[in-house]
């Protein structure tokens, strides 16, 4: 896999004590307001559900366990719960260090459900997307190549936050809570909430992502709260929790 010809965002990640939380805002209010979407919502939280596809063997699991610096994601992403304009975003996530590289195309979940229950079937040249073809393409690409299988629902509660004054560096902050997973082979169960085994839920995890640079006043967040980068993956922790432990 080739280094991008343009520098990836920057996602940087730590755990958190949720008694932190308040203060940690606090401490950025000045610097940031609610997304779009956590507006809508009453408590400003919403629910991410992220459905991870992997090899029979979990190369892109044991990647991030060996520590490889130039690694890959596929993923099925929805939201909140199911209804009939529930949308699916198909995404391909590269990193390369701390610098990651996200493609995503948009589909109606009806149609994600339908394309994914045969994928090997379907004719590059489709157009339905609102994003064109060029994603899914890959997809197929990368599902073929790799053998490639849905593997692990992560769910997670997200309280997300982005930089006041909008600039290139496009900054945004997130806390995620009450992450549970579930091993799963089907597009089908991404909304359910049945089976669910929850991970990490004494803490929460705190990302920072930025563009170019991180601005002085995350770091001095990160400086204020003694906080330490980790890496976290919530599909490793779900393989470790679902798989590997049972």
């Amino acid at each position: 896999m080739k280094a991008p010809t343009q520098k990836g965002r920057n996602e940087i990640k730590y755990f958190i004590e949720p008694a932190m939380v308040q203060a940690l805002l606090d401490y950025s209010r000045a610097h940031i307001i609610h997304d779009e979407y956590a507006l809508k919502m009453p408590d400003f939280r919403y629910t991410v559900r992220s459905l991870y596809y992997d090899s029979p063997n979990l190369d892109f699991y044991w990647e991030k366990i060996d520590g490889l610096k130039v690694r890959r994601k596929l993923r099925i992403r929805t939201y909140n719960t199911r209804d009939e304009n529930s949308v699916a975003f198909l995404e391909i996530k590269r990193r390369y260090g701390t610098a990651v590289v996200k493609e995503r195309a948009k589909y109606s979940f009806d149609e994600i459900a339908r394309l994914m229950s045969s994928p090997e079937h379907i004719w590059l040249s489709y157009q339905e997307s609102t994003d064109g073809s060029l994603v899914l393409g890959k997809w197929i690409d990368n599902i073929i190549r790799w053998n490639l299988e849905p593997t692990m629902l992560v769910v997670y509660e997200r309280e997300a936050y982005v930089g006041r004054f909008k600039d290139e560096n496009n900054t945004r902050l997130t806390i995620d809570y009450d992450v549970r997973v579930r091993v799963t082979d089907s597009v089908d169960h991404m909304f359910a909430e049945e089976n669910l085994t929850h991970v990490v839920s004494n803490l929460c995890i705190l990302e920072l992502k930025y563009n170019q640079f991180m601005p002085k006043w995350m770091r001095g967040l990160v400086q204020e709260f003694g906080l330490t980068q980790r890496s976290i993956s919530k599909y490793c922790m779900g393989i470790d929790e679902g798989i590997f432990k049972n």
